[in-house]
């Protein structure tokens, strides 16, 4: 496979290969691809969570906090939840 780079990013590759971050392109390349991957991953989780909270809006599931300790009041609550429900210790 060849691949044609614009100037600047061609000249991206060969800095990194001269401080030795990279010892080919190809490895270069590969890791800028495994990064692309996890990003995707990782946008497609935080749009099912998006999702999952629109669905809760939705069906009058959520609650409105106004103050900051009103938040803090519900962030308590939610964590000695799941430490009963899970039988451990969240860490904090």
């Amino acid at each position: 496979m060849t691949i044609n780079l614009p100037k600047e990013l061609e000249a991206l590759v060969n800095e990194r290969l001269a401080n030795g971050a990279y010892r080919t392109p190809e490895e270069m390349i590969g890791a800028g691809l495994r990064l692309l991957e996890a990003r995707e991953k990782g946008m497609d989780a935080l749009r099912t969570e998006i999702m999952r909270g629109v669905s809760d809006i939705e069906h009058g599931d959520f609650v409105t906090c106004t103050t900051d300790d009103e938040l803090s009041t519900l962030s308590e609550t939610t964590i000695e939840s799941f430490e009963k429900e899970s039988g451990s210790l969240a860490s904090r």
